[in-house]
């Protein structure tokens, strides 16, 4: 039967460093667990700023495009014909400059 005494020195070392890498886990475990709390609490808080950001542009994308949105209505024709001058106009001096 061996005491601790008779161990050699490199066994007892072992064993102290065995019991300090524990302490460490269990130290590192904690502050992991500390860590996912505030985490996830700032993740619903982002997740909830990205819901309703969503739900806005759909709110104002059903506002221009909806069944009474600006786009939905009819334009006369004339106002077209100008639209389409413009944008060549525009395209050509892209073009040239």
């Amino acid at each position: 039967m061996s005491r601790l005494s008779d161990l050699p020195t490199a066994i007892k070392f072992s064993s102290e460093c065995c019991h300090r890498d524990v302490a460490v886990l269990v130290f590192f475990k904690e502050i992991g667990k500390e860590f996912t709390v505030l985490t996830s609490v700032a993740r619903k808080q982002k997740e909830q700023q990205v819901r309703d950001s969503i739900v806005r542009l759909i709110d104002n994308l059903y506002v221009h495009h909806g069944p009474r949105g600006l786009l939905a209505r009819t334009w006369p024709t004339g106002s077209m014909v100008i639209w389409v001058a413009v944008l060549l106009g525009l395209s050509l001096l892209l073009y040239y400059f």
